[in-house]
């Protein structure tokens, strides 16, 4: 059973999609062989000004990577000790039995994060 917290994550999709003048990002998953979590950030002086993600996954890859975005804008981007699976469980409210992948598969695309050089590194 989903939380409310996750169903409402999932439903709401707030930073769902692509993200103009992204200067970094990140991925877990390969694309077509399960869940993927792509993410973009814009940082401006070391801070996380705005977030962003496309997945292709289960209602709760979804609500964790939408978690994971709204936790982090307003953040300092090197302040990963506050990034952490727990936190992200944390923000969905949990996630049931079979989806404990999940919150590690977001927390993968934050820790993977890296300047973008082209035109060609986006989706």
């Amino acid at each position: 059973m989903y939380s409310e917290r996750l169903r409402t994550l999932f439903q709401t999709r707030a930073h769902a999609g692509n993200l103009d003048g992204a200067t970094h990002y990140g991925e877990a998953g390969t694309p077509g062989h399960g869940p993927y979590i792509r993410l973009w950030l814009r940082l401006e002086q070391g801070i996380v000004t705005a977030a962003r993600y496309k997945t292709f996954g289960c209602p709760a890859a979804i609500a964790c990577a939408e978690a994971l975005c709204e936790f982090v804008e307003g953040e300092r981007s090197d302040r990963d000790a506050l990034v952490t699976e727990a936190r992200i469980l944390e923000q969905v409210g949990g996630v049931p039995e079979g989806k404990e992948h999940c919150p590690a598969l977001a927390l993968e695309a934050w820790n993977s994060r890296r300047g973008i050089r082209s035109a060609g590194d986006t989706w």
